[in-house]
């Protein structure tokens, strides 16, 4: 509750009110899709939504699902290219973020800002008509304790009138004397070398502490005073916020009420926004300076409030929600930001065993860099050389077919496809000394893959296979990674993209119907060094670069000269 971490409470995107599927664990961590490994990385999505504040960052976690629902997808495209308008304030959002983090973070809430500590009574805080009567004896105790002493020489006077006993003037002036001769501060200034030493001691501890409360007093009230400054400070933070979001919410409300899909995103937004103008409305009337006229009556009301603001759970939630809902705004920005630059284009759907991409290429490339068309008619085999780019357009394919399935645009020209229902992937499989061997880890994460095909086999499945059983030696790996592949293509809702440097493999699948060989297009010259184009073509790579790089990371002479005699008696 106190915690300073900004959450987007119970917010979720419209994809979460679809019918939709988790993308798994292992797959958002191999492409490192929401979070990296290095801190020096970029998330992939975040090239889609190009978050620019806080909110719009977190929203990203809620991007880790995806769905087959064209009809959403289809309204999702319109959507994206009709919010132009849909504009930003990023100092309203930023002012109330740090708002709010020093709201919820104030240590010792109740007794910096003077409320009532005691548990028990800790409810009166919530009570305007309480806190105004609280804040009215915060300002005035100084004042009333400066004229006690005054009160002190009228108020016997008035008590005689009322009680009906004639006294003049001068009657009065001595019983005023007999009165203040036992008072400490009178007896102080007239009579104080006439008292012995410990009436004297007596005398002064009497007055000091009367100065002392005094000054505590003091004390109290400039805090009061300091305080107050800051809460309207922070409430008018609220307020305009509060405002800004709510208007958000209905440009937004007009601009999905004709999309069916919609609907059940729209109907629990206008009931967050009901909520969200109640508390702005409540709000409107308080003072938005401390020397208006106005604030002295609306103490209570300022100070009920701001306590609400801390401890409140349901103003809390409410205003989570709010971030939530500034975040996604914020992501839809970035999709739109990046149609106006033409990195990403409309995905068309089709009801066919079809998937198309023209152009495609990595979020993290910029538009100019070398793309590549994908035909997913047939699995693809994939060889090539390292560095020659094969996992890259591996986590190409897969990454933008992920977007085509969240928001209904990729980085390409263009993408004809039919959804898939499951995503798998098998890149980077740890090793685990505790437990499994590499190969024991890989033919796990196969297992798990192989049982999901086998419990879903009518839904569409696309995985991705970076190096399959590279984990032992290559005359299991090869012919593992056969029968596996083989096996989960006898159903024809199966579709792969697989990398490998085993040529035996591609020539066991060379004349198979529903798998096709495709190799990276790289050049070798006179100095046995490739030159990589970063572009497909059918057939299967013969070449070996793995001696270029040796000589690329400066190793000694003799080692890449041996090494290029041994592979070429291999």
């Amino acid at each position: 509750m106190k915690n300073k971490e900004i959450t987007h409470g119970n917010f979720n995107i419209p994809l979460r009110f679809q019918k939709n599927t988790p993308i798994e664990q292992n797959l958002i961590n191999d492409l490192e899709l929401i979070n990296t490994q290095e801190k020096t990385n970029i998330p992939v999505v975040d090239y889609l939504f190009k978050p620019t504040n806080e909110l719009g960052k977190k929203s990203l976690n809620q991007w880790n699902c995806y769905t087959s629902d064209v009809n959403f997808l289809k309204e999702s495209q319109k959507l994206y290219n009709n919010i132009d308008d849909l504009q930003e304030k990023r100092d309203v959002i930023d002012d109330m973020l740090k708002t709010w983090k020093n709201i919820k973070g104030i240590q010792k809430f109740d007794e910096r800002f003077q409320y009532i500590e005691w548990e028990r009574l800790a409810f009166l805080n919530s009570y305007a008509i309480f806190m105004y009567f609280l804040s009215f004896l915060n300002i005035t105790a100084p004042i009333m304790q400066l004229i006690a002493p005054l009160m002190a020489f009228i108020l016997p006077f008035f008590l005689l009138k009322a009680a009906g006993i004639p006294v003049s003037m001068d009657k009065y002036t001595e019983i005023l004397k007999k009165i203040m001769s036992t008072n400490a501060l009178y007896k102080l200034v007239t009579s104080f070398n006439e008292v012995d030493a410990k009436q004297k001691v007596t005398m002064l501890v009497t007055v000091g502490l009367y100065f002392y409360n005094l000054y505590q007093n003091l004390l109290s009230c400039y805090k009061f005073y300091s305080n107050s400054f800051f809460i309207i400070e922070k409430l008018n933070s609220i307020k305009e916020y509060l405002n800004y979001t709510i208007n958000q919410i209905t440009l937004f409300e007009n601009k999905i009420k004709p999309y069916h899909t919609y609907q059940s995103f729209l109907k629990d937004l206008s009931s967050r926004k009901e909520k969200l103008q109640n508390l702005h409305d409540n709000l409107q009337f308080l003072p938005s300076k401390f020397y208006d006229a106005s604030t002295i009556p609306s103490y209570g009301y300022i100070m009920k409030y701001f306590y609400d603001f801390h401890n409140s759970e349901d103003i809390n939630e409410l205003i989570e929600y709010s971030f939530g809902f500034n975040g996604y705004i914020n992501n839809l920005v970035g999709i739109k930001q990046n149609i106006k630059l033409n990195n990403i284009h409309k995905t068309i759907y089709s009801n066919k065993n079809v998937s198309k991409i023209k152009k495609v290429y990595h979020p993290s490339l910029s538009n100019e860099c070398i793309k590549n068309n994908i035909n997913l008619k047939k699995s693809i085999i994939l060889t090539g050389p390292n560095a020659a780019g094969k996992t890259t357009l591996l986590k190409s394919t897969i990454i933008n077919i992920l977007f085509s399935q969240q928001v209904g645009f990729g980085f390409y020209q263009s993408c004809t496809l039919n959804p898939f229902d499951y995503f798998h992937c098998y890149i980077n499989i740890p090793d685990s000394v505790s437990r499994d061997s590499l190969f024991q880890a890989e033919v796990r994460r196969c297992k798990e893959i192989l049982d999901t095909i086998t419990s879903k086999p009518t839904a569409r499945h696309f995985c991705v296979f970076d190096e399959l059983y590279s984990g032992t030696n290559p005359y299991e790996a090869i012919s593992s990674a056969y029968s596996y592949l083989n096996h989960i293509t006898k159903n024809t809702n199966i579709k792969f993209v697989l990398t490998t440097h085993y040529i035996r493999l591609c020539k066991l699948f060379k004349k198979h119907k529903k798998i096709t060989n495709y190799k990276m297009k790289v050049e070798v010259d006179k100095n046995d060094k490739p030159k990589y184009s970063y572009k497909i073509k059918k057939g299967v790579s013969q070449i070996k670069g793995g001696i270029s790089i040796l000589r690329d990371l400066k190793y000694p002479n003799d080692i890449i000269l041996e090494a290029k005699n041994i592979l070429d008696k291999l």
